[in-house]
């Protein structure tokens, strides 16, 4: 039996040969058609990530300033595009206001410690049992439905990812093995996203998609600080989250700054919109820029929205549980909307 820690690339095999199988048949929806397809190009990858054919190290150059200024202005106008829900009558900027008045917070480096992969999965676990009966089953029907959905990896460049075939809501979770106990909070983080997968309409391209995330990251901080469980670093992987926010917000701030000059300017170039920021130089500029735009806008976003809550509900945890227990549950259950008079306060 392989070990239920590390994805079966059989199984993701024999999954893709029935969307093979599946993608031409008539009866499909157009929606199933394009599930089948993404859900396909998945699989594709994750044999590729198994497989150690995908470099993590590679980022992709960015482009040459010297010979393409006007493709960098372009892409910048076609990135923030995807952010235009967000930016359109200054809708959002409420919780942008929110975030700047908060400071950072100090960080110190992570205890390196000797758990397996079955320790963080465990330890995961644990912590979910603790905090509800509900999502324990939800965590356990998730196994069932793919036994193999756990990989860690050394190599990868980020903490975490959830991907997800779209067709039959089959979730595989990546995430980087630090051995540190960010590998349990990124675990938890990407078992959110896998619930509200499985369970729901996903809305990872809606507002506030990282909301549960950091509503569940702090549940895990306060239950580890009770239970007396390394409480040093798990407060500090707590303001390490609010850290990349803030730095998030500033990379918001930025792109709207530089999309306002460059709206108001039409016919400017680059180097017009460098002088807007003399305290960058070019490099830093265009990587700032080029960022992508609607992931610094979610993460800064909920987690404006994430802290109000934590606020609205600090002394009434159990509400807060059974409200994410309905957001990661119920698909017709409108989390942000059933909070809106609380989220529009700064």
């Amino acid at each position: 039996m392989k070990n239920k820690c590390e994805w079966d690339p059989n199984f993701i095999r024999k999954q893709m040969l029935y969307l093979e199988g599946k993608k031409d048949d008539e009866n499909l929806s157009y929606d199933d058609r394009e599930r089948i397809a993404a859900s396909i190009a998945t699989y594709q990858y994750l044999l590729r990530l198994y497989n150690n054919e995908l470099s993590f190290n590679n980022q992709g150059e960015m482009p040459n300033m010297q010979y393409a200024p006007s493709l960098i202005m372009q892409l910048f106008i076609d990135n923030m595009y995807d952010v235009e829900p967000f930016t359109a009558g200054d809708k959002y900027q409420h919780h942008l206001d929110y975030l700047s008045s908060l400071e950072e917070k100090p960080v110190t480096p992570l205890t390196i410690n000797q758990k397996t992969e079955t320790d963080i999965v465990n330890n995961v676990k644990t912590f979910w049992e603790h905090l509800s009966p509900t999502m324990t089953t939800e965590i356990n029907k998730l196994e069932k439905l793919n036994p193999h959905c756990y990989q860690f990896d050394q190599k990868v460049n980020y903490a975490g990812h959830c991907f997800f075939d779209y067709y039959q809501r089959l979730p595989f979770l990546l995430i980087k093995k630090t051995n540190t106990l960010q590998d349990e909070l990124a675990l938890t983080h990407e078992l959110t996203h896998a619930l509200e997968f499985i369970n729901c309409d996903y809305r990872g391209q809606a507002l506030g998609c990282e909301v549960y995330p950091y509503l569940l990251a702090k549940l895990q901080h306060d239950y580890y600080q009770r239970e007396g469980i390394e409480t040093e670093d798990a407060k500090n992987l707590t303001h390490k989250l609010h850290n990349y926010a803030l730095t998030d917000l500033k990379i918001c701030s930025l792109q709207l700054k530089a999309l306002k000059f460059v709206e108001t300017n039409t016919e400017a170039t680059f180097n017009d919109l460098a002088t807007v920021f003399p305290e960058m130089d070019a490099d830093e500029l265009v990587k700032t820029l080029l960022i992508k735009s609607s992931h610094v806008f979610k993460n800064a976003i909920s987690y404006a929205i994430a802290l109000k809550l934590q606020e609205a509900y600090q002394d009434d945890e159990p509400t807060l549980i059974n409200k994410l227990e309905q957001a990661l549950t119920d698909k017709d259950y409108n989390f942000i909307e059933d909070h809106k008079k609380i989220l529009v306060k700064n």
